[in-house]
């Protein structure tokens, strides 16, 4: 009888008895711990979901305020480049004949062309990127403003597909290129506010957290070492959205939308500076090109 007794009591101490008098199971340690690691690596992930839209969301900021930057003064800065320019060849052109006596059209054309050769490519390359982000501007402000019940739902899909599709949650290589893919997706369709795309990415996710055939050793080693990466993905997070807010456009956003609030448009004071200097700098290439017909009428050019 004391045998059967001290069975009995054993099987108590790994059982309890609910309300209803049913006989409910004792957890291990190991089985606490993997439910702890859950509900952790649960908070983690929704963690991590958030700051991947608040990064997303900050890099959209600051994306359209460089846009607007470069859509109003970029022409500006365009202009005065190539005025300074061309005041920088007129000034080579003076000097070939001053200096080096040199008196032939021809040769002083193919010198300066050499010489100014990559700056010519350069503003070149910025007056194509200026008359691109002033497209995209205007098609930005063209864009109708989404209410808020709108805005609410596309912050939810893309904060259920972040926590399906981020990439540091793959196991293999292929599996994180699958992800950075879907990702880049997910961003450009939250980009264009096309909550039909993130809706339809939610119904064909499909996400399978169970790994079969595991071990509770297995699992629990596992379950830690997803714990110290999530620790590194939030970190990593982190990180990005201070360096984005270190950032000098991001500093010159704030300004910029600071002094809206104030009644102030310090892009349009901008714009008026740029453009003074750009008549400064003409007058000056006026000069110039006097000088260099002078010259050229006096040595009487070949």
């Amino acid at each position: 009888m004391l045998q059967s007794r001290g069975r009995l009591n054993r099987r108590k101490k790994m059982s309890r008895t609910s309300d209803n008098g049913n006989l409910i199971p004792f957890k291990t340690p190991e089985e606490l711990e993997i439910e702890r690691l859950l509900r952790e690596s649960h908070a983690k992930q929704n963690q991590i979901a958030e700051l991947t839209l608040a990064l997303e969301d900050l890099k959209l900021e600051v994306n359209r305020f460089e846009t607007e930057y470069n859509a109003v003064l970029g022409k500006l800065y365009v202009e005065l480049d190539k005025v300074n320019l061309e005041i920088n060849e007129y000034t080579l052109r003076i000097q070939l004949i001053e200096r080096e006596a040199m008196v032939n059209q021809a040769k002083i054309d193919d010198r300066v062309e050499e010489a100014f050769k990559k700056e010519r490519q350069k503003v070149f390359e910025y007056e194509r990127k200026a008359a691109r982000d002033s497209q995209e501007f205007e098609h930005l402000k063209s864009k109708p403003e989404i209410d808020a019940a709108t805005a609410k739902q596309l912050r939810k899909l893309y904060l259920k597909l972040a926590k399906i599709y981020h990439p540091d949650k793959a196991q293999t290589n292929a599996e994180r290129q699958k992800n950075e893919r879907m990702m880049s997706l997910i961003n450009r369709a939250y980009e264009e506010k096309d909550a039909q795309t993130l809706q339809r990415l939610i119904e064909s996710a499909k996400e399978n957290e169970e790994i079969l055939n595991e071990t509770l050793h297995q699992k629990l080693k596992r379950l830690r070492t997803e714990h110290k990466r999530l620790d590194e993905v939030i970190a990593d997070l982190k990180a990005e959205i201070e360096n984005i807010k270190a950032s000098g456009s991001y500093k010159l956003k704030t300004t910029v939308e600071q002094a809206r609030k104030r009644g102030e448009d310090i892009l349009a004071k901008l714009a008026k500076d740029i453009s003074r200097k750009i008549d400064a700098g003409r007058g000056r290439l006026k000069d110039l090109m006097r000088r260099f017909r002078r010259l050229a009428k006096l040595l009487r050019f070949a």
